[in-house]
């Protein structure tokens, strides 16, 4: 496997993360709502991520049918998409131990740090404004209240993975981009401690959007090979 394709199934694998826990979360809200309909609101930032959700996935879907050698079904659900990140892309990071060179070892598990990190800064900042949306329409109603805490708990870990990648000689050249985005969700996290009504989405969440994305867009001009399509 190439350092780019560390990085890809680390980032990809993450950043879908908003998609299918959001799904979870509406799906457990609809009921006490009477209905889909009234998170009508929330449904359209999820519309918004599915085609590149649907796209991220098949590519996920293929690198682990290789890497496996057996037929994988893409996930349409949130179990299916928890399985094949536990089962699956863990799995083949958890194999890397196995590879006697260690420094190619220590390049792949950064650069799928590094991936998951900022895949996972993007899912958790776009999942600010979905706990907000939602916050408006359905208050303090179950499973809300604890969307904050578990969006806390995946951007400290995210920033703990960007500073540990960013610390590998191969990623010297982005090292500035990933302690970057490493402050920024030392930032969110500080937020999502605050009383629900506080957690509010801001133009600095946009501008933080934008970095992990500008991010993603540079490692793969630095990283991709001739023919390779991200």
């Amino acid at each position: 496997m190439q350092s780019i394709e560390a990085f890809e199934m680390g980032y990809r694998s993450a950043a879908a993360g908003f998609f299918f826990d959001s799904m979870e979360i509406v799906a457990a809200l609809a009921p006490s709502m009477g209905g889909v309909e009234a998170l009508r609101g929330a449904f359209e930032l999820l519309f918004r991520e599915r085609d590149r959700v649907n796209e991220d996935m098949a590519w996920l879907t293929q690198l682990c049918q290789a890497a496996y050698g057996i037929s994988i079904a893409s996930p349409q659900g949130v179990d299916d998409y928890r399985s094949l990140l536990v089962g699956r892309v863990f799995d083949i990071v958890n194999h890397w131990s196995y590879i006697d060179d260690i420094k190619q070892v220590n390049r792949l598990q950064a650069w799928f740090y590094a991936g998951f990190g900022l895949g996972r800064g993007d899912s958790v900042t776009r999942g600010v404004r979905m706990f907000e949306r939602l916050y408006t329409i359905a208050g303090e109603r179950e499973p809300l209240p604890a969307m904050p805490t578990h969006l806390h708990r995946m951007a400290a870990e995210a920033a703990r993975q960007m500073d540990v990648a960013s610390k590998e000689d191969d990623l010297r050249q982005v090292r500035p981009l990933f302690e970057e985005a490493a402050q920024r969700l030392q930032s969110l996290c500080l937020l999502l401690q605050r009383p629900h009504a506080d957690v509010r989405w801001t133009e600095q969440h946009q501008d933080d959007l934008h970095h992990y994305t500008d991010t993603v867009r540079k490692v793969r001009l630095d990283l991709a090979p001739l023919g390779f399509r991200a």
